[in-house]
């Protein structure tokens, strides 16, 4: 394994430990909401959230790896011709992963976090559907992602509903 693999898994490394810094210091902010009944508790919460950051993270990496095997690198690979490179695409996503859970946890932003969230899930529809052509697996890990931040958007859109005053 390359040192360009062992530096993508350290960045993955650094942003799940930011998450993890900002979710943590507001989750007593969090429980003192109102929550709908089935938002799972936040020792919960945080362990999904990281195992699915996890699988972002490996999605990248075999991403990597595969277009290093087929002797091209993530970046020349564009999202449908748009000139958008999918790995610029997938670092924008991780930051603005971050940049939501710091509106949510840190600044109680509800409503500007819901629109990143929101933004992250369309990023993450249209990359998981470009990374078909270089990995299956990759693509199925990036909806899985996609797919829980649909539910943290769901769940944020409720506690936004459930605590307006």
């Amino acid at each position: 394994m390359g040192i360009d693999y062992i530096i993508i898994a350290f960045l993955g490394l650094i942003a799940a430990l930011f998450k993890n810094i900002f979710t943590e210091h507001g989750m007593i902010w969090r429980d003192s909401l109102l929550l709908p009944s089935w938002a799972p508790l936040g020792s919960v919460l945080g362990s999904l959230s990281g195992a699915v950051f996890i699988l972002f993270v490996v999605a990248v990496i075999l991403l990597w790896k595969e277009s290093r095997k087929n002797k091209r690198h993530v970046y020349p690979v564009e999202l449908f011709g748009s000139g958008i490179y999918l790995i610029y695409v997938l670092a924008f996503m991780a930051v603005l992963d971050i940049f939501q859970s710091y509106l949510f946890f840190m600044l109680h932003a509800l409503s500007l976090s819901l629109a990143v969230r929101i933004s992250i899930v369309i990023l993450g529809l249209t990359v998981s559907f470009a990374a078909l052509k270089l990995s299956r697996i990759s693509s199925y890990f990036l909806l899985i992602y996609t797919g829980w931040m649909i539910f943290l958007s769901y769940m944020a859109y409720a506690i936004i509903t459930l605590n307006a005053t």
